[in-house]
């Protein structure tokens, strides 16, 4: 095991112990002339219900999601061909009724744990992070900071813990790079790990983040607040941006195009709209040049077209097929997302299928969820589809029941446009009594239910949709798609906890064990 010492700086907040305030000075290693000149932050050296108002969580328990590119990286798309590792040998996708996985596990100890994020490595490893106090998984840590935090190295599967390197803080999202390094944002900034998890290979002190995205490029994005800070893969400060809005959700990157997209809501007080809030896909250069616009509305702009909802993007992608992908949310049926993201007077190309991707029958402002495909280089809308769940009870026909929140959290791809989305249920997803995961029954629906859902690539087949209950609700976390495979983070609140587990199958940790917990799931694709 290797302890380091404390540093002065940005490596202090790795480290965990010492005050390393944001935008300190640090050690530095000839990038500090690059973020000046760029307004960036240098990078220092190291060693080797009714979901209407819910919004994705920030802070200690994070919202990632990670998704797998050429050669594992999150958040990047597939330029080169994919030769990466073997698929996982655990059995092929299920379609059905019964949903195959290769383990879905606990992941915590006695305390609080959090989920962060989730990634697959070029060589298949599975990399999650997260807040983890006092629990290190039965093996011996890397302690590159004394602190709650923790980047845990798995097998593909899941099944076999690799290794785990403590950090200062809770990592709240994390993404591997083409060389198999991991990128990892917290309260301590910005830091990159090697691939092994042994050493910090430099870090960034801009104050507390919430998302990082990776390009094919090896560029690293970081959220924090509302600003963004766009590296190098050596840790020059490549641009420094603010993005304007309400609130700023996630990011992420496209090496191809060389661009930085960002999702959340504008709150505008113009119009008949009143405190209109409308959604937003922005794409900027990495120095922060704005090189498209989707959605982004004022008040006075919906009201002739009658789009008043309120609504708010959660998540945004590059998948493995190289496109963009979206997840997003509206509070009532009247939304923007029904219409071109530049022109409210022509239909969005989204595709309807039966009672659960149609919204209607909704009651007020009940959410509807929303993903879509974008062109990342121009932000042309590719398709898109709505989802939303329903009260059916035994016997009802769904077509006939009440409508009500489903919202996405995160959305993404497989390499030939198969769309994987993950997010929470406020009444019954499709067929819900007649579910199970590899044989084990769902439990009876209970309130926001994490599901996994997967969709063809032209919106018009749902290949599976489940929930993962055995009795209580969660969070989805984060998402990452592998060679063959997938993995979904969730998370339980204490709350949450005590209204009972979520299923667990070949699992490492078979229940909770604490107040609060992470929770991981493997499958085979389709």
């Amino acid at each position: 095991m290797r302890r380091y010492s404390c540093a002065i700086g940005a490596l202090a907040l790795v480290l965990g112990c010492g005050d390393g305030a944001a935008g300190s000075g640090g050690t530095g290693t000839g990038d500090a002339s690059t973020a000046a000149a760029t307004g960036g932050t240098a990078a220092t050296s190291a060693g080797p219900g009714d979901m209407s108002e819910t919004t994705p969580t920030t802070g200690a328990q994070g919202t990632g999601d990670t998704v797998s590119g050429t050669g594992g990286t999150g958040d990047t798309e597939s330029e080169t061909g994919d030769t990466g590792p073997a698929p996982v040998d655990c059995g092929g996708f299920t379609p059905g009724n019964d949903f195959n996985v290769c383990s879905a596990t606990y992941l915590g100890g006695a305390g609080a744990d959090a989920a962060g994020g989730v990634d697959f490595a070029p060589d298949g490893t599975l990399v999650v992070g997260g807040g983890f106090p006092g629990h290190d998984f039965g093996v011996a840590p890397t302690v590159i900071g004394d602190g709650d935090g923790a980047v845990v190295r798995l097998s593909p599967s899941g099944a076999q813990v690799l290794s785990v390197t403590r950090l200062g803080a809770a990592v709240r999202d994390l993404e591997v790079a083409p060389d198999g390094t991991i990128a990892v944002v917290g309260n301590f900034g910005v830091a990159r790990l090697a691939a092994d998890g042994s050493a910090a290979l430099w870090t960034a002190a801009i104050g507390e983040a919430e998302r990082v995205a990776v390009g094919s490029d090896g560029t690293i994005a970081a959220l924090h607040g509302k600003d963004v800070e766009v590296f190098d893969a050596g840790g020059a400060a490549l641009g420094s941006f603010g993005v304007s809005g309400t609130s700023i959700h996630d990011i992420a990157l496209d090496g191809a195009s060389q661009s930085v997209f960002a999702t959340g809501y504008r709150q505008s007080d113009q119009g008949e709209c009143q405190q209109y809030k409308s959604t937003f896909i922005r794409s900027y250069a990495y120095d922060g040049a704005i090189e498209w616009v989707n959605y982004d509305w004022n008040g006075e702009d919906v009201d002739d077209t009658e789009d008043c909802a309120d609504s708010t993007g959660f998540g945004v992608a590059i998948g493995r097929d190289g496109k963009l992908y979206y997840a997003a949310k509206s509070d009532g049926g009247n939304t923007v997302h029904r219409k071109q993201p530049r022109d409210l007077t022509q239909n969005a190309p989204n595709v309807a299928t039966d009672p659960y991707d149609t919204p209607y029958g909704l009651k007020g402002a009940n959410a509807v969820g929303y993903y879509a495909r974008f062109d990342p280089a121009t932000g042309e809308h590719e398709g898109g589809q709505f989802l939303v769940s329903r009260k059916a009870g035994p016997g009802e026909e769904p077509a006939a029941a009440e409508a009500n929140a489903a919202p996405p959290n995160k959305a993404t791809a497989l390499a030939d446009g198969t769309i994987v989305v993950i997010g929470n249920s406020a009444y019954l997803l499709a067929g819900h009594d007649d579910k199970s995961i590899d044989g084990v029954p769902l439990g009876a629906y209970t309130a926001y239910e994490p599901y996994v859902l997967l969709v063809s690539p032209d919106f018009t087949q749902r290949l599976a949709w489940t929930a993962f209950t055995a009795a209580g609700p969660g969070s989805a976390h984060a998402v990452a798609v592998g060679q063959g495979h997938v993995a979904a983070l969730f998370g339980q609140s204490a709350e949450d906890v005590a209204k009972g587990p979520l299923i667990t199958v070949d699992a490492l940790q078979p229940a909770p064990a604490g107040d609060a917990e992470a929770w991981l799931t493997v499958f085979p694709t389709p």
